[in-house]
């Protein structure tokens, strides 16, 4: 009987602390200036993160272990509360970068990230236990205990240099134009209507979720692939510079700072550019429309090789020539697979008002 009394309680618990860290996840999503919590720059180090993020691991645990087999109100309600607790604290710790000029946008970014993704899961911990329950297996619920341990445990790895952050701002574009390469790569791959790699199986054809390209649009691929190929190596040589070349200390912060948040938004315009690209390369092709988002690529690559090189110039007393041919290299790579992608343009006959625009000699 007192099981049963318990359990409408119980489920009670579950309800209220998932909603309390719902609560928690709109708060970060508009914080308040972290001074006026009385929180310092100094704070936010890596030892309290290390403490707040063990104990909301163990203390995860204890939850987890309170609401199995016959959980009772009195077990449960003190450790749902410890959990809420360590949580809010961790969103109040996690106030000082998300408010706080000293850090740049890839610094402030990772760590939003990370607390979010901490709230997610334990948020999603309540929520399966309350599934389970009605199931009759709370035990089927554990795994999402592990989902807790591993969001802390990548929190707690961050980086917590502004130089360090803005190297994982850019290594996190990589797969994205790796992945553009490949789905190009596929598209050259597909074999074309009534092609000698067409046996006129349909069955065979199901397996390409693309419409096939045509013979004047697969010319363009080739160096679509270079350029993409291109940008990636560009992305990835910056990156490594980026994470080991020593800034120099007497610089102001605040310029520093500027620079990382300018090479974020550089490889950010570059990462929407590239899926931009990916997409014009579909059939059904407008070759303008992939001449200027390859435009665009090409422009963006070399505009942010400058930031990033023209910033460590200042910042810490440049580059390693190996380092200045690579990037030269590419440079003129990035030309060659532009001259490629307008090699392959369609031979288009002349409109009306192309031919009102020719004067008789």
């Amino acid at each position: 009987m007192a099981q049963m009394a318990d359990a409408p309680r119980v489920d009670a618990v579950l309800l209220q602390f998932q909603q309390t860290v719902d609560s928690y996840r709109n708060f970060l999503a508009s914080p308040p200036d972290a001074s006026a919590l009385g929180l310092a720059i100094d704070d936010f180090n890596a030892e309290r993160i290390s403490l707040l993020t063990r104990e909301i691991s163990q203390r995860s645990t204890q939850f987890h272990l309170s609401f199995l087999g016959d959980a009772k109100f009195d077990d449960c309600a003190p450790f749902a509360n410890l959990l809420a607790k360590d949580l809010l604290n961790l969103v109040s710790l996690s106030l000082i970068p998300a408010t706080s000029p000293a850090f740049c946008k890839a610094f402030r970014r990772q760590f939003r990230d990370g607390v979010e993704a901490i709230l997610e899961a334990t948020s999603s911990l309540a929520a399966a236990y309350l599934k389970a329950r009605k199931a009759k297996s709370p035990a089927s619920a554990a795994p999402q205990t592990g989902k807790v341990w591993q969001a802390c445990k990548q929190y707690a790895a961050l980086p917590l240099l502004n130089q360090l952050a803005a190297q994982a701002g850019i290594a996190r574009w990589l797969p994205l134009i790796k992945d553009t390469t490949q789905e190009l790569q596929e598209l050259l791959d597909q074999p074309q209507p009534g092609g000698s790699g067409d046996d006129g199986d349909d069955e065979d054809d199901e397996d390409w979720d693309d419409e096939p390209l045509s013979a004047d649009e697969r010319r363009a691929i080739p160096g679509c692939i270079t350029l993409l190929k291109c940008s990636y190596n560009m992305l990835r040589k910056l990156n490594t510079l980026l994470g080991s070349t020593a800034l120099t200390p007497r610089h102001k912060d605040t310029d520093v700072v500027e620079w990382l948040d300018g090479v974020f938004d550089a490889v950010e315009a570059l990462s929407r550019e590239v899926d931009d690209f990916g997409s014009s390369c579909h059939a059904p092709q407008t070759f303008a429309l992939l001449e200027s988002n390859a435009r665009a690529v090409r422009s963006s690559n070399e505009a942010l090789q400058q930031l990033v090189v023209d910033g460590l110039q200042r910042f810490a007393g440049g580059i390693d020539e190996d380092s200045k041919v690579f990037l030269a290299l590419l440079r003129d790579k990035l030309a060659e697979s532009m001259q490629q992608i307008l090699a392959a343009s369609p031979t288009e006959p002349a409109t009306e008002r192309d031919l009102s625009s020719l004067k008789l000699q």
